[in-house]
Order: C-alpha cells, then sequence, then structure tokens
C-alpha cells in the first residue's frame, strides 16, 4: 500500500479532532464515528475501512466484513497505569516502592501478553483469507503527519509538556 491509496479513502476515526486532523493529513476522508457502528459501516460501505489491532478484528468481528489488513501503525495507545500524587503520597516509602515494582512486572507481563495475542491474531487474519500487507514506506507516512502533529501538540493545552513526559516515560 502507498500513501496515495489513501487519496478520498474513507476511513472510519475515533470522534477526536487529533485522529480527523492526521487522516486529512493523509489524504484520506475520515468519518468521525462510534465504536459501535463500525461493524454496519464497514459491512454496509459507509466506511471503506478503519483503524483496528489484530486482535480486534478478530474479537469484534470484523474480519468477517473486511478483505484486507495493512500494518501501518498511524497511532499508538499506550496503556499507563497511573495514580494521584496526593493518594500515593500517603503511602509508606516501603508500600509505594511496592506498587512502583508490582506496576513494572504488571506492564512487562501486559506487553509480552498483549504482543502473543498480536501475532496469534495477525496470523488468524491470514488463515481466514485476509490480505495482510505492510505500507510501502512508512516514513513516508510519518513525514506526511509531522506538520498536523506539531498542529495537534500546538492545540492542546500543554501539549508539549504532556508529549514530552509521555515520550519520556519510563516502561
Amino acid at each position: 500500500m502507498k500513501l496515495e491509496d489513501l487519496d478520498g479513502f474513507k476511513i472510519r476515526v475515533i470522534q477526536s479532532p487529533g485522529f480527523v486532523k492526521a487522516y486529512k493529513t493523509l489524504g484520506a476522508n475520515p468519518v468521525p464515528l462510534p465504536y459501535g457502528q463500525l461493524y454496519l459501516a464497514l459491512q454496509q460501505g459507509v466506511v471503506d475501512g478503519a483503524e483496528s489491532s489484530p486482535e480486534l478484528m478478530i474479537q469484534d468481528k470484523f474480519a468477517e466484513v473486511s478483505k484486507h489488513f495493512v500494518l501501518s501503525h498511524v497511532n499508538h495507545m499506550p496503556v499507563a497505569l497511573l495514580m494521584s500524587k496526593a493518594a500515593f503520597a500517603k503511602f509508606d516509602p516501603q508500600t509505594q516502592a511496592a506498587i512502583r515494582d508490582a506496576a513494572l512486572e504488571a506492564s512487562a507481563v501486559h506487553e509480552s501478553s498483549y504482543h502473543r495475542q498480536y501475532d496469534e491474531a495477525l496470523a488468524e487474519l491470514k488463515k481466514r483469507g485476509l490480505e495482510v500487507s505492510v505500507p510501502a514506506d512508512l516514513k513516508e507516512w510519518q513525514a506526511a503527519t509531522e506538520a498536523a502533529g506539531r498542529e495537534i501538540v500546538a492545540d492542546t493545552p500543554d501539549g508539549a509538556t504532556w508529549l514530552a513526559g509521555l515520550q519520556g516515560a519510563k516502561k
């Protein structure tokens, strides 16, 4: 798949201005649509496609109404374990250390489990006859969205601070 293949492509996106902007930048026609409406939208041709992970393609039965799966890695949805400073401060240092250790262990287990599920689902998509492909040049896709990314960060209150924090977060 090439970047030009997205020209006019009707893709379901979450109802977020950032997602709409990013896909417009790629040349697609983003359609903000609730997730619960996606199966019918794919089935009836309201949208040409949507972003999803392999395991959700299986779990939510999108593989039944799809012929292709492109590993574009357009978006990344990180998972974070969060606790307020006030709540964390109520614990003694030993308990705080235990919480940090448990969070790191849980994160490692989750990541390992997710990658296993992802790989298994990708194999299942192929088994079900979906064409699985990778964009010809992901760097081209990344370059096409850089300006939109900067705009999204600039339009987000404290966006640069949030982005730096996410990029610097420990696993």
